[in-house]
This record gives structure tokens, sequence and C-alpha cells, in this order.
């Protein structure tokens, strides 16, 4: 996205502004609506949806979404070693957890 048409808005609207780059969703309950079709009908380019355990990632292929292994943003980051991460957070804490992070990022890049 150009980021910078955006930037400065209290609200962005879609007829006239671009669709965001990536949606992430954490799902607590199943949804009626179909959020792949929604995000692909804005243009979105790649979905994120975590549901507590597994973490999928979904590239916007015309006007479908494809589940990928890796984020097409972050493309160094393998998306099954993130929910870890999550879940070492509850347990170690988010600033020991963002500390393992950042060093896995930087192995990997």
């Amino acid at each position: 996205m150009q980021e910078y048409l955006v930037r400065s808005k209290e609200k962005i609207d879609l007829a006239f502004d671009p669709p965001p780059d990536l949606v992430i969703e954490v799902e607590y309950s199943r949804s009626a609506i179909n959020k792949l079709d929604l995000y692909a009908a804005m243009g979105v380019s790649e979905f994120w949806r975590y549901n507590g355990k597994i973490l999928k990632i979904y590239r916007l292929n015309g006007k479908q979404y494809s589940e990928v292994d890796f984020s097409p943003t972050f493309p160094s980051i393998p998306v099954k070693e993130i929910p870890q991460f999550i879940e070492a957070a509850k347990k170690n804490g988010e600033i020991a957890t963002t500390k393992s992070f950042r060093a896995l990022v930087r192995s990997l890049i």
C-alpha cells in the first residue's frame, strides 16, 4: 500500500483510498461472514488468521486467496514459528519473548 496516502486520515474510505496490504485476524469464534471473500473483494493482498493455535497466511491471487507457507510481506519468517512465540509470551513474558523473536528474525535475514 502506499501508506502516505492514508497516513493522516482519521477514517479510510475504500471507495477512494487503497486497501491495506495486510489484515491480521484473531478468531475467537466463527463468523457468519466469509472473511476471505470480504477481504478479497476489498483487494487486501495478504490475510493472516490465528485461531489461538494455528496461524494461516493467505495471499490474494486474482480474486481468491491461496494459503501459503511464507508471508509475502515477511518472507524470511516461517509461519509455523510465530504461534510458539505467542504461547511463550504467556509463560516467559512479553519482553523476553520479544527478544527471542528478534533473535530468530536476525538469524533468518
